[in-house]
């Protein structure tokens, strides 16, 4: 009976997903995205970029660089990004399935957020392959964000949560996770921030590419 509950559940939720994706005006532009060193000229971003990641986590020489990475955003993944997510593609397979979400959603997420990247870190402090901030890590109980397993199991867990809380509807799942709970209920609904509006276009953008690709 649990696992049939379980299948009934993620079936549902499922359904919503798809419900809320067609309400969301698909007009991406399409190009290639790549995670990017920080712009010297940036006082934050310089001071981000002279941290020696190898010392912060054991994860760091996955990117094989010496210093931290810009996120990147974007609807279309390049061949380098591909290759990096089929890296952490059974962490993305477990995350999936114990939070009862689609792996397509999950890469969409990492994708946009960091072009799945280990040691991406944004200026506001984002962290990692899904870009978890501090806090969030700390009640997700994250002990490091740069390990990709940790990282996408408490990503795709606060995603879920989010979606459970917003009764499936992924525009506000994702606005509220790009933007905060605080903000969505704020504006009742999806922030007036491009940053957010963006975000919310491109990973459903990307889920729905995902989607189709795999149905062929």
């Amino acid at each position: 009976m649990f696992v049939k509950a379980r299948l009934l559940k993620s079936a549902v939720l499922g359904l919503l997903i798809q419900s809320a994706y067609a309400q969301v005006t698909l007009n991406v532009e399409e190009t290639e995205v790549y995670a990017v060193p920080f712009n010297q000229e940036n006082t934050v971003e310089r001071r981000i970029d002279t941290l020696d990641v190898n010392k912060l986590s054991k994860y760091a020489y996955l990117l094989r660089a010496n210093h931290m990475v810009m996120p990147s955003y974007g609807p279309k993944t390049s061949k380098d990004v591909k290759k990096r997510i089929k890296d952490w593609q059974n962490y993305i397979t477990e995350a999936a399935e114990t939070n009862l979400l689609p792996e397509e959603l999950i890469r969409a997420v990492i994708e946009v957020e960091s072009g799945a990247v280990v040691t991406a870190v944004s200026q506001c402090g984002a962290q990692g392959l899904m870009q978890l901030m501090p806090k969030t890590q700390n009640e997700l109980g994250v002990k490091d964000p740069f390990d990709p397993n940790e990282n996408i199991s408490a990503g795709t867990r606060y995603l879920a949560q989010l979606l459970n809380m917003y009764d499936g509807d992924l525009s506000l799942a994702l606005a509220a996770y790009n933007a905060g709970m605080g903000n969505v209920n704020k504006y009742g609904g999806i922030p007036p921030f491009e940053e957010t509006q963006n975000f919310v276009k491109k990973v459903t953008a990307i889920y729905h590419r995902l989607q189709q690709e795999n149905a062929n």
